[in-house]
């Protein structure tokens, strides 16, 4: 991708997640990011497991984010869908978790040296535009060590989880419009 197209789809990217998640860190920005790449596959390893853990979050989660969907990252490959939509039977989660399975097996995620290197051009457009984000410096060198020790999946700031409540699962882009046409 040319640079400079990359550099606004970045930009583009960092502004729709700060408009709906205004305080959120480095750390947020970054799982946003890293999850646009990786998708929910790295949390699929028992699908009764899954099944019974999400039923569970929907049933006893009582604040939500917004919004419905949201795009991540710059390629936008996958969304967020609010489990609020499950919780309010909008989606019935019979249709809604094969969907999730799917999308977990639908992603071609990244070599880790891959994904460290398009981090380290996303990182520098976030210096460029949020350097005032809250512990910068600090989430800056706990993602840098996360990843020197080969381990790439990013959490929400407990800041971004007691002001947001995200609650959502990740489907790939087409699942998600598909849903998105037929629900809402």
């Amino acid at each position: 991708m040319n640079p400079i197209i990359r550099k606004n789809k970045i930009i583009d990217a960092l502004k729709l997640e700060l408009r709906w998640h205004p305080e959120a860190r480095l750390t947020d920005l970054y799982k946003n990011f890293f999850q646009d790449r990786y998708g929910p596959g790295h949390l699929v390893e028992d699908v009764d497991r899954a099944y019974n853990y999400m039923e569970k979050e929907v049933k006893e989660a009582e604040h939500f984010d917004v919004p419905d969907l949201l795009p991540l990252g710059y390629h936008q490959q996958f969304f967020r869908i609010n489990l609020r939509l499950l919780k309010e039977d909008i989606i019935p989660i019979e249709i809604f978790f094969p969907l999730f399975l799917e999308s977990a097996q639908s992603v071609n995620p990244p070599e880790i040296s891959e994904w460290r290197a398009e981090w380290d051009n996303i990182l520098e457009v976030i210096r460029e535009i949020t350097p005032a984000l809250t512990g910068f410096a600090e989430d800056e060198k706990a993602i840098e060590e996360q990843l020197q020790k080969g381990n790439y999946v990013g959490h929400h700031s407990r800041q971004y989880e007691t002001l947001y409540h995200p609650h959502y699962r990740l489907l790939d882009s087409s699942r998600a419009n598909f849903l998105k046409k037929r629900y809402l």
